[in-house]
């Protein structure tokens, strides 16, 4: 057993010499080759990144919101609504009698359940076709102003032009033949005076002239005539009604003409 140890030792003791002969354990060699994955690899991260900049760039841009150039002077988009000036004009846009409503929204930035600003010109859900006037100082608005603000925020939010000039109301285009006019209520109670009558002629009385409350309403009655109904199946009474302004010629002044009709029932 001691031969075979001893032996064993001298074995293991030459290897030892040997090693540090060499001057000990040798580093590894290193490759001069890049492997190509590791290059596509670095190549997407470094897009990806750039991707990720530019993005945040686009997104931390910010748009400002514009101050309109008003009649008197400029109108702002505030944080708040204001108080010191707070009134209300209703507004209606009817075209070949039909009614296009205002939309909720105007001149409110942001989205009415979380506003950003308000125009001083706006216009409420909640209150439809009402102009709310809310500025920090008594000054005159215009009707051109309140589109001023309207076609602002419509562009501000990618939405179409609104505009008020001889050839466009709001996105209506006024055609070749056609005119338009506004009809102002001063809230006087000196509104249209209206006329109405049946058609054909003969049927149904025709009352007085009769002058539109601060509502726009008025009252008339009528009465049936001989000429009542124009036949044994007649289903519809046709009437030709006018609303003209006050103290103004009937054909040369400011005027509106419609034919409106209404179901009969002739036999209960």
């Amino acid at each position: 057993m001691n031969s075979q140890s001893r032996s064993k030792q001298n074995v293991r003791g030459p290897k030892s010499q040997v090693r540090g002969a060499k001057g000990g354990r040798r580093a590894p060699v290193k490759s001069t080759d890049t492997p190509i994955l590791a290059i596509v690899v670095g190549a997407i991260l470094a897009l990806v990144f750039v991707g990720l900049l530019i993005y945040g760039a686009i997104n931390s841009r910010t748009n400002p919101i514009p101050t309109v150039a008003g009649s008197t002077g400029s109108i702002p988009c505030d944080q708040l609504e204001h108080t010191q000036v707070h009134y209300h004009a209703a507004i209606q846009i009817v075209a070949q009698g039909t009614v296009h409503p205002i939309p909720g929204g105007i001149g409110i930035q942001g989205g009415q359940a979380a506003p950003s600003c308000f125009y001083w010109l706006h216009v409420h859900s909640s209150n439809p076709d009402v102009i709310h006037i809310e500025s920090t100082a008594d000054r005159v608005f215009t009707l051109g102003d309140f589109f001023k603000v309207w076609d602002a925020w419509s562009t501000y939010n990618n939405g179409p032009h609104e505009l008020l000039d001889p050839t466009h109301v709001s996105t209506l285009v006024v055609g070749s033949g056609q005119s338009m006019s506004i009809y102002i209520d001063l809230g006087d109670g000196k509104g249209a005076q209206l006329f109405a009558t049946g058609v054909p002629y003969g049927m149904i009385s025709t009352p007085s002239l009769q002058t539109t409350d601060g509502s726009g309403w008025a009252s008339m009655q009528f009465q049936t005539k001989s000429g009542f109904p124009a036949t044994p199946r007649q289903q519809l009474l046709v009437m030709f009604v006018r609303a003209t302004k006050p103290g103004e010629n009937v054909l040369a002044g400011i005027s509106a003409r419609r034919l409106v009709s209404f179901r009969v029932n002739l036999h209960g």
